[in-house]
């Protein structure tokens, strides 16, 4: 009789049998590797969330790169282009008075343009900005030997003791 009792679910007051607690049903294997086929599905797909997210940050941060380069380059060309302008037009060759300069580049280029002795070495500074795209604050013009700086704009190039060929550097600050 008591092991009848055992066995059988307990009673509670009104006769219902109680529930019995900590006890599970037994899980199907077949429902547990769904749930686990579930659960890496789940982590693969926000690990392909998070991917995508970084993928599209480094985008707009390329556009947003792009377009600031696009911004210095058109600053760049306006900068050109107003200096150009400052730019007398080059005299015909052989004439009186014309002073034939070559001008190195920080970069090995070599600039030669022909101008009047009457120009003035800004003219010549405003060459070299309109044709490397330089601000004029960050260089300046030197001969080689003897060594001497040509800053002062206003100074004409037949004052500046320049013959009628030259070769001039441009001398980065």
């Amino acid at each position: 009789a008591a092991a009848a009792e055992s066995a059988a679910p307990a009673r509670g007051r009104l006769g219902f049998a109680r529930p019995v607690y900590g006890a599970s049903p037994p899980v199907d294997a077949a429902v547990l590797e769904s749930r686990e086929l579930r659960r890496k599905q789940d982590e693969e797909y926000q690990m392909s969330l998070a991917v995508d997210a970084s993928k599209q940050v480094a985008r707009e941060e390329e556009k947003r790169a792009a377009e600031a380069a696009a911004e210095v380059e058109a600053e760049l060309k306006r900068r050109k282009e107003a200096k150009a302008e400052a730019v007398p037009p080059e005299p015909a060759e052989g004439g009186e008075g014309v002073v034939q300069l070559v001008i190195r580049t920080a970069t090995g280029e070599q600039l030669k343009r022909r101008f009047l002795g009457a120009h003035s070495v800004g003219n010549v500074i405003d060459f070299v900005a309109a044709e490397t795209g330089l601000d004029e604050r960050a260089f300046c013009l030197v001969t080689a030997f003897p060594k001497e700086e040509f800053s002062q704009r206003g100074m004409a190039l037949r004052d500046s003791g320049l013959g009628k060929r030259a070769a001039l550097n441009v001398h980065l600050f």
